[in-house]
């Protein structure tokens, strides 16, 4: 093999091949909290319409997260991030250009897009990582990874508002237009690497599963986004019925969507599966939380409130490389019961904060919050790739991202519904005080709640006997 291919099919080219689109990705994510606002009075719109356009992109990823990987099983998925890394900048330059004559319609759709391409970056990037990687620097890799997205998030905080009051909202969409074209054209070089598909068995796509699993997730992503809504207790009805029925059908299947033998034959994954949606059923909405208390609670605008908590992001960017390169050498599950443990703490914190709560308390608390997510991510990123064999990180990588999604939209859907019965009120700006105080109060005890939860399922799991080396 010539140094030329030993490097393009080596650790380093892979990483910042996925590491460009994940920074693209959580640049777009951070950027468009601010850009919302602008685009709704820009254009009128009403609310539903702007939570659309947030929307969207999540409702696209959670789609097709499941058949990118079982695709990249197919194909390769070092394919499916070369087409992945196009999609996501041809859609990223048709938001930016869409005509604003047309309304919302047209940026939803192409948010929509934008959010599949996120699924396949997403999809294919820790199966490529994992098997590019040494299985004992497997969790360096998803450590190095997670910076890269936690970098463009703070950039997209900082640098997107730039780039909206010097240009306009559109200008964000256009800035992530060449870095996905680099993780595109990086994907099919790595395409031609020689490395192929998981297994060289002939395999059919399960479309069944497909007609099951789309419809069944966007119903119980629109529910749950919906909470506390009557409509969201039919949707999320209606898609747990679908999951069920896919759950039958995917038993069933030769070539099933995603193998369902990976949740009865190994614990470990399982259980890391389990704390995985326990977490960021955990923490999915802190960030949400914290920002509704500054800013209609303390009076902050969304950008000094943003900057309150960058600390989360900051410290989690920095701490993730450190992580996972640790849960190398020790087993995942001590250094993810850990950060749990951290997390849990700071929500009692969080509980008890005030109108006369210190600015710098909160920040310091944000810090340490970051802190532990970083112990918990890499760290069970590397505990879930290495529990399974190789054919099986594209089914792993699709579940472990799903899930993810599930959790972040079920501690949103607490968090809206607690919010909501107690205010009375739907919009952040009509909350008083007090009532804002005691509704956060106990939407953190309840985080609290799960996260302990967590700590017993991280530590009973077991140690990791695998390819990594655990014993």
């Amino acid at each position: 093999m010539t140094d030329r291919r030993q490097f393009i099919s080596g650790a380093g080219f892979t990483s910042f091949a996925t590491g460009t689109g994940i920074f693209a990705i959580y640049f777009m994510i951070s950027s468009m909290t601010l850009a919302i606002p602008v685009i709704t009075v820009l254009y009128n719109f009403q609310p539903y319409v702007s939570g659309f356009i947030i929307q969207a992109h999540l409702i696209g990823t959670v789609i097709f997260l499941l058949p990118a990987a079982k695709l990249g099983d197919l194909i390769g998925h070092e394919k499916i991030l070369c087409i992945g890394g196009f999609f996501f900048a041809l859609s990223s330059f048709l938001c930016a250009v869409f005509p604003s004559d047309l309304g919302g319609t047209g940026l939803i759709f192409f948010r929509f897009t934008q959010g599949i391409g996120d699924g396949m970056i997403m999809a294919s990037s820790l199966v490529l990582l994992s098997r590019r990687w040494s299985p004992e620097k497997r969790g360096e890799s998803f450590g190095l990874f997670l910076f890269s997205g936690y970098m463009g998030y703070i950039a997209g905080l900082l640098g997107g508002g730039v780039l909206i009051d010097l240009f306009s909202w559109r200008a964000p969409f256009l800035f992530t237009v060449p870095m996905t074209i680099i993780t595109g054209i990086c994907g099919y070089i790595l395409s031609k690497s020689g490395t192929g598909t998981t297994s060289g068995d002939k395999q059919k796509f399960d479309l069944k599963g497909i007609a099951l699993f789309a419809p069944g997730i966007v119903m119980l992503t629109a529910g749950l986004s919906l909470i506390p809504s009557t409509n969201s207790t039919y949707l999320i009805i209606t898609g747990i019925l679908l999951s069920i029925f896919l759950v039958i059908h995917e038993k069933r299947s030769k070539y099933p969507l995603f193998k369902i033998s990976l949740f009865r034959n190994n614990k470990i994954f399982s259980l890391a599966i389990l704390s995985d949606i326990l977490y960021y059923s955990g923490i999915g909405a802190i960030s949400y939380l914290l920002s509704t208390y500054l800013e209609a609670g303390r009076g902050l605008g969304s950008f000094d409130a943003a900057l309150v908590i960058l600390p989360i992001s900051i410290i989690q960017g920095v701490m993730s490389p450190v992580t996972g390169k640790l849960s190398d050498k020790i087993d995942p599950k001590y250094i993810s019961s850990a950060g749990v443990s951290l997390i849990f703490i700071i929500l009692l914190l969080y509980s008890h904060i005030d109108q006369d709560t210190s600015i710098l308390v909160i920040s310091v608390a944000a810090a340490i919050t970051g802190a532990g997510f970083a112990m918990f991510s890499a760290p069970n990123k590397n505990a879930i790739m290495s529990s399974v064999k190789q054919e099986d990180h594209g089914n792993a990588s699709g579940i472990a991202n799903t899930f993810e999604q599930t959790g972040n939209l079920v501690s949103i859907g607490i968090a809206a519904a607690i919010m909501t019965g107690i205010t009375g009120e739907s919009t952040s700006g009509s909350y008083t005080p007090d009532l804002l105080l005691k509704s956060t109060d106990l939407i953190f005890l309840i985080l609290a709640f799960i996260c302990l939860v967590n700590i017993a399922i991280i530590l009973i799991r077991g140690k990791i006997k695998q390819e990594s080396g655990f014993t």
